[in-house]
């Protein structure tokens, strides 16, 4: 039987999808934002809390806390008339590519921006406990390298906002460490798992006072790296459409 250039081409990429076989399972998935403020004078104050988490398991989805107040008084016994406004917009999202159960890349992005304005008062505004914190768990069936890229980005002064980032993996009754990232880095390299379940946490926290605002952010990637053999059987079709476009 001849074998035909389009024949080679058609059993180089059957064999590559037969190749290409399920690179990680996304598991679980956690999106936590917080917000709070505090702003009054003496006695007279008003205090306030936000919280949205959501666990559903999608491919897609963003969450977000955005809003502002404005609070204001009179303290007779000092004769003050105060006022403060407190503003916050903390928001996140996350894609994967390809299914929950054959996933071959994850992106997820988080950012958090807070501000205060105070006269004659004391006024706070902040996104902490947990703040902006996004969960992934993934599961790895065999061996697995993943290229892991991503930033995070804090303003300071450290003590008011920061932005990390750990890596855990279960070795079967408890979770261990294998990754930390800290504020204001960039990162892209290749981690080398083994079969088993990863989580990945990523978080910001942001807090101002008086007259001041505060940011913190990240990104991030995970992606499924090819098997040499993928890309082994790859090379015969990418040298067929060479001869090919040569004629």
């Amino acid at each position: 039987m001849k074998i035909t250039s389009r024949s080679l081409f058609l059993l180089s990429l059957a064999m590559i999808a037969g190749a290409a076989h399920a690179q990680f399972a996304v598991t679980s998935r956690l999106s936590e934002t917080q917000a709070r403020y505090f702003i009054g004078y003496a006695a007279d104050f008003t205090e306030q809390n936000f919280t949205n988490n959501e666990n559903d398991l999608l491919l897609s989805d963003s969450t977000a806390l955005v809003g502002s107040q404005t609070v204001s008084g009179f303290y007779p016994p000092t004769n003050n008339n105060w006022t403060g406004t407190a503003t916050w917009n903390v928001t996140q999202s996350y894609s994967i590519s390809g299914s929950l159960a054959s996933a071959t890349k994850l992106e997820s992005s988080g950012s958090i921006n807070v501000g205060i304005s105070s006269v004659g008062c004391t006024a706070e505004v902040d996104s902490l406990n947990p703040g902006n914190a996004f969960t992934v768990d993934i599961a790895l069936s065999s061996a697995q390298a993943l290229t892991f890229k991503g930033t995070l980005a804090s303003e300071l002064p450290a003590n008011l906002v920061t932005s990390q980032m750990y890596g855990y993996f279960w070795n079967g009754s408890s979770w261990q460490t294998f990754l930390v990232k800290f504020p204001n880095s960039t990162w892209d390299e290749t981690l080398n798992l083994n079969t088993g379940l990863y989580r990945f946490v990523t978080f910001s926290t942001a807090k101002a006072s008086g007259n001041a605002s505060k940011t913190a952010s990240w990104n991030y990637s995970i992606e499924a790296v090819p098997e040499p053999a993928t890309m082994l059987l790859l090379a015969p079709a990418v040298a067929m459409l060479r001869r090919r476009k040569s004629r």
